[in-house]
């Protein structure tokens, strides 16, 4: 029997602040919220609206915002859901993420320092660790993105840590939280792409960030595929 997952709690307390900065906050908070509900669920105004501590519209402006970003789907009736994105759809973002990711991993093994070794090092082992345990797959998801991110944000190139945002953001409305719980399969070494970045060759780093990248790709093409199958049985 499957378990009811309780949502996650969204806390926007409300203060004095101009309608602009209102606004990107509302987004910002609803762009960490929206992936962790899961495909397909269903956005409520009015709950939302209740959490937050808003009137409906800037609650409204930011999903309407959200759906041109492509994590919100708008319905005839109304409805606002989160968006459900295929098996195309999954290939496509991690063709894309791998070149993203191994754009800011050339751009940072070329400059790379100690202390960020040792920084990527110590996240790179908590992932690790959390994979070959395998207890949580959201707990290894939050630690993937912790370090992918770091990655991009020590490149230095700030639009291309903003893409890599987004498209993390996409990628986790893929798979249904704890879609991944037993789906076991071998993983790649996150303290080697440290020491592929600690090594200083740009161009052996890039590569091997995106044959990281592409690894993670069959893995969730794989779950998208059994629950396909799931689905029809």
């Amino acid at each position: 029997m499957q378990q009811t997952r309780q949502r996650p709690r969204l806390d926007l307390s409300p203060r004095p602040v101009r309608r602009a900065k209102l606004f990107d906050q509302v987004c910002e908070n609803l762009r960490q919220y929206i992936p962790a509900l899961g495909p397909n669920a269903e956005l409520n105004e009015v709950e939302l609206c209740r959490q937050m501590g808003l009137s409906r519209t800037p609650v409204r402006e930011a999903l309407l915002h959200l759906a041109g970003e492509g994590l919100v789907t708008l319905q005839p009736n109304g409805r606002r859901q989160v968006v459900e994105l295929g098996h195309r759809d999954a290939e496509e973002l991690y063709d894309i993420r791998s070149v993203l990711e191994g754009l800011a991993a050339r751009l940072l093994a070329s400059k790379i320092t100690d202390d960020q070794v040792t920084q990527l090092r110590q996240l790179a082992e908590r992932v690790d660790q959390a994979l070959s345990k395998w207890q949580n797959s959201k707990q290894i998801e939050n630690y993937e993105i912790q370090f992918h991110s770091q990655v991009a944000v020590m490149a230095g190139n700030t639009r291309l840590a903003d893409a890599l945002q987004r498209q993390g953001l996409l990628m986790q409305c893929l798979i249904s939280p704890g879609g991944l719980e037993n789906i076991m399969v071998e993983f790649q070494s996150h303290v080697e792409l440290v020491d592929a970045l600690a090594a200083g060759n740009p161009g052996q780093a890039e590569a091997m960030f995106r044959r990281h990248v592409l690894y993670g790709k069959k893995w969730v093409l794989g779950a998208l595929d059994t629950k396909e199958k799931n689905k029809t049985t």
